[in-house]
């Protein structure tokens, strides 16, 4: 079951086109915590301030081990040829 099905369930057929960051952070991490109860997930936010919120969010609803990685500047560097 992916996130997807999750949000489904939680929210009804209506949200099958939904992208999750078209959600409110509330109803987001709900969808989470339960996905995170089963299985293993990563959430990928479109912003850092959003993944910071869902991060939190996720960490107050459920056991499960939460990581939050906060965003980078830094690329890697890339071989010259």
């Amino acid at each position: 079951k992916g996130m997807g099905s999750v949000v489904r369930r939680l929210y009804g057929a209506a949200m099958r086109d939904t992208k999750a960051d078209a959600l409110p952070v509330g109803h987001l991490a709900a969808a989470l915590a339960e996905a995170a109860d089963t299985s293993d997930i990563v959430f990928v936010a479109a912003d850092e301030a959003r993944a910071q919120a869902v991060a939190c969010g996720v960490a107050s609803l459920t056991d499960a081990e939460v990581v939050y990685f906060p965003s980078s500047d830094v690329l890697p560097s890339h071989p010259r040829r």
